[in-house]
């Protein structure tokens, strides 16, 4: 048979176990989310970046233009 404290030790490991496994778990599956969060707006921010810099390349050749105007 086995001693009481020996079976409050296992209890104790188990339970203490199975704490850190749910906190680590939900630490990771929180991780995710923030992942899932900062992709999201990168990709927004990377779409509206191009978009000015389509807009800035469209000035600049609008304004090579007028300068290849001016010099002639």
């Amino acid at each position: 048979m086995i001693d009481p404290g020996t079976m409050y030790a296992i209890g104790a490991g188990l339970v203490s176990g199975g704490i850190a496994w749910g906190g680590v778990y939900t630490t990771i599956k929180g991780v995710k989310a923030e992942q899932a969060e900062a992709k999201s707006a990168l990709m927004k921010h990377v779409e509206a970046d191009q978009a000015v810099q389509i807009d800035m390349v469209d000035r600049l050749a609008r304004i090579e233009t007028k300068l290849d105007d001016l010099r002639e």
